[in-house]
């Protein structure tokens, strides 16, 4: 069950006036690998008895993943290489050297493309 909590209060909220910050938390459970079930739970949690702000949440997390997934190439492709040299330097830290290499492999396969 997603634990993360808003600083908003939905009781000052038009029915479908959708907080940035709700956004971002529900956001973040489907991005934890939360099941629906569990999101619908968390959201009666947070914001009990305002199905109508459950409904229009989850239309603007739908939209925040079509955008995302309408990003250009290279935006996508440097953030992954950002990212791998982030869990790179991180593996290093720690000693772990065989999960390293296959980082380094991941770069180089990038860098054909």
């Amino acid at each position: 069950m997603p634990t993360r909590r808003r600083a908003s209060s939905s009781n000052t909220l038009k029915p479908c006036e959708v907080l940035d910050v709700d956004i971002k938390t529900v956001t973040g459970w489907v991005i934890d690998g939360n099941s629906m079930f569990d999101i619908g739970e968390a959201m009666e949690k947070h914001w009990p008895g305002n199905l109508i702000y459950h409904k229009a949440l989850m239309e603007k997390v739908k939209e925040y993943f079509v955008n995302s997934s309408e990003a250009d190439g290279n935006v996508i492709r440097g953030w992954c290489l950002e990212s791998l040299r982030d869990l790179y330097r991180k593996m290093v830290e720690i000693g772990d050297f065989s999960n390293a290499a296959k980082v380094i492999k991941d770069i180089a396969k990038m860098s054909n493309k």
